[in-house]
């Protein structure tokens, strides 16, 4: 079968590059080079190259790895025997280098309810599988190098074209693989991946971008065929990640853009072969998933903060100073409604609590005053 190289790809530094290309074209691979300007991440990016290929089988990359030998020639041969799965390879971690370091994988499994750093709540994250069990079925893939049959992601309701912004292409395609029947395989070769790559920008993202990278992550929930519960609890888990509400206009705004692609990949998985109950109880990670799938409930979005409004016998109930930028205890900053109280000053006859906002940790122009019993 016949392959297209869809490589998507932005502020790459040129020598990165260029070495990739290189070795795509000893191998023999003809390359469709997507520049994500203006930027909206790779996956939109990708499924633009897939909608436009000439050839039945498409191959994902970045624009910092190199193949084993032979690599395409299995390919080729794998998406002509299972033409409905997504595959993926053994992957080697690689320096600026190009030289190998510490770092194998074997494709990956999902996380329902996943926490990063900051106190991030992340809904379905694909997580690496560091045991090489050998070739067969996986529960995601990982690692930036993918393929399968246009024919294939057609029928998956063409998942890549709800993203929006950078990640969530692992999630959507793998998900979408196996409840429509295909299922994601690792299979024979190597891929060797500059994780980190330098790029020719500064690092960081826009608030508009990084909105858009939360939507992505709101938008394959509501791709999936779950129940609502299911549904809420999910978005309850993401809306628990403390600064998450300042974005929630670019959020609406971004969400309301993808609709018709995240209803074309629901209906495309709904009519499938495979529930989202099936899957994460075959493929999501065994320990977290029965931990999540026993607490289906609404999780709290905060820490309650201190009450200061109950009265006690023999003292006054307390009231709120609400200073100018500020209406009824609604951060001025990111429109929270929750607050924490952050110090507490003694005034002769009144004690003052000075608050901060629980999401965005903007000092609160709100303060409650409290007689002193």
């Amino acid at each position: 079968m016949k392959i297209t190289v869809v490589l998507a790809t932005r502020d790459e530094l040129p020598h990165n590059m260029n070495r990739t290309l290189a070795g795509l074209k000893s191998h023999g691979m003809n390359v469709d080079i997507r520049y994500d300007s203006p930027s909206l991440g790779c996956g939109i990016r990708r499924h633009e190259g897939v909608i436009a290929s000439k050839t039945e089988g498409i191959f994902l990359c970045d624009g910092h790895v190199d193949f084993s030998e032979g690599y395409f020639e299995t390919l080729s041969a794998e998406l002509d025997r299972t033409p409905d799965s997504l595959l993926v390879t053994r992957m080697q971690s690689i320096g600026r280098d190009w030289n190998p370091i510490v770092g194998s994988y074997f494709g990956a499994e999902i996380a329902v309810c996943d926490k990063w750093p900051n106190n991030q709540h992340i809904p379905i994250s694909a997580k690496w599988r560091l045991n090489d069990t050998g070739n067969g079925p996986i529960g995601a893939v990982m690692g930036a190098c993918y393929a399968f049959t246009k024919s294939a992601y057609m029928e998956w309701g063409q998942p890549l074209s709800i993203l929006r912004a950078w990640g969530g292409d692992e999630e959507s395609l793998s998900i979408a693989a196996w409840m429509t029947g295909g299922g994601c395989r690792l299979v024979h070769g190597l891929a060797r991946h500059m994780y980190g790559a330098p790029k020719s920008r500064a690092p960081g993202i826009s608030d508009d971008e990084a909105a858009r990278v939360w939507a992505n992550r709101f938008a394959l929930i509501n791709a999936i065929p779950m129940p609502e519960k299911d549904k809420e609890h999910l978005r309850d888990w993401t809306r628990m990640t403390p600064w998450l509400s300042r974005f929630q206009r670019q959020i609406v705004a971004s969400m309301s853009e993808t609709e018709p692609c995240v209803n074309r990949m629901h209906k495309a998985l709904e009519s499938g072969k495979m529930s989202w109950d099936e899957y994460i109880n075959t493929w999501g990670l065994k320990k977290e998933t029965e931990a999540v799938m026993a607490q289906r409930g609404r999780p709290r979005k905060n820490k309650p903060a201190e009450d200061t409004t109950t009265t006690t016998e023999g003292r006054k109930e307390s009231r709120a100073n609400y200073g100018a930028n500020e209406n009824r205890r609604v951060c001025h900053k990111c429109g929270s409604t929750a607050s924490a109280v952050s110090s507490i000053r003694h005034c002769g006859r009144m004690t003052i609590r000075y608050r901060v906002c629980s999401d965005c940790g903007q000092k609160r122009t709100t303060q409650d005053i409290a007689p002193v019993s």
